[in-house]
C-alpha cells in the first residue's frame, strides 16, 4: 500500500523588525587649521563634535587680547563671562588679573577646555576626557594663535583634562608644578573663586604668577 505523510506546517514568517532609531551624528572630522581668532571663534560657535553641542548654555571659546605673552586656560566660561562674551571677563577674575598686573604681567589671552558652557555645571558626566579631546583643537589653537610663552592653568579639573587620562593629577600637590602643553610651559594654580573663599591661598597663586613671569622673561 502506498504510504501517505501528513503535510508539514510551515513555520510562521518572523514579524518585521522595526529599524533602530538613528543615533545622533557627532562629527569627528579633523579640525581645520585656523588662521585667525575670528575664524576659530566662528567655528566653535557652530561646533557639533560632542554632547555639549546639545547641552550648552552658550559658547565662549576665548578672552583677552588676541596676542599675549601669557595665557590662562580654565574649565569653561562662567555666567558673567557668558554675559560679556569673553573668558575671564567676570568680576570673579578681577583679583587674579590685578595680582598679575601688580607683578608686571600684561593682560593674558584666555581660553577654556570646554568652549561650550554646560547647561548644568554640576553634571560632570558631560565634562570628561571625551569632550575635552573633541574640544582640544579649539583651545590648543587659541593658545598657539596668542603666541603665549607660558600658560596658567586654573585648578584641578582643567589641569587633569588638559594633561589627559594617562597623567593623573594629585591636588593640591601638583599646584605650582611646571609642566608643558604641546611644548608651551604651563603652571597650575587655584581658581580665583577658590582663592576668594580661602585667603590663605593668595600667596600660592602669587607664587605661581611669579613663575609665569619668570618663564615669560626668560623666553624674551
Amino acid at each position: 500500500m502506498p504510504s501517505f505523510q501528513a503535510p508539514v506546517a510551515k513555520a510562521p514568517a518572523p514579524a518585521p523588525v522595526a529599524p533602530a532609531a538613528p543615533k545622533p551624528v557627532v562629527s569627528r572630522a579633523a579640525f581645520p587649521v585656523f588662521q585667525s581668532l575670528a575664524e576659530l571663534e566662528s567655528h566653535a560657535k557652530s561646533c557639533q563634535r560632542c554632547v555639549l553641542a546639545r547641552r550648552r548654555k552658550g559658547v565662549v571659546p576665548s578672552g583677552g587680547p588676541e596676542k599675549a605673552d601669557w595665557a590662562v586656560l580654565t574649565l569653561y566660561a562662567w555666567a558673567e563671562d557668558l554675559d560679556r562674551g569673553q573668558i575671564l571677563a567676570g568680576s570673579y577674575a578681577a583679583e587674579l588679573l590685578e595680582m598679575a598686573r601688580s607683578i608686571g604681567l600684561g593682560a593674558p589671552a584666555a581660553t577654556a577646555i570646554f568652549g561650550c558652557t554646560p547647561d548644568d555645571p554640576a553634571d560632570t558626566t558631560i565634562q570628561g576626557f571625551t569632550e575635552a579631546v573633541r574640544c582640544r583643537g579649539h583651545w590648543l589653537q587659541r593658545l598657539k594663535l596668542s603666541g603665549c610663552k607660558a600658560i596658567l592653568v586654573l585648578d584641578h579639573k582643567a589641569t587633569l583634562l588638559a594633561r589627559g587620562p594617562s597623567a593623573p593629577v594629585e591636588w593640591p600637590a601638583h599646584r605650582g608644578t611646571r609642566w608643558e602643553i604641546d611644548g608651551i610651559p604651563a603652571v597650575s594654580t587655584h581658581h580665583p573663586t577658590r582663592m576668594a573663599r580661602q585667603a590663605a591661598l593668595r600667596p600660592e597663586v602669587e607664587s605661581d604668577l611669579n613663575q609665569i613671569l619668570s618663564i615669560v622673561k626668560g623666553a624674551r
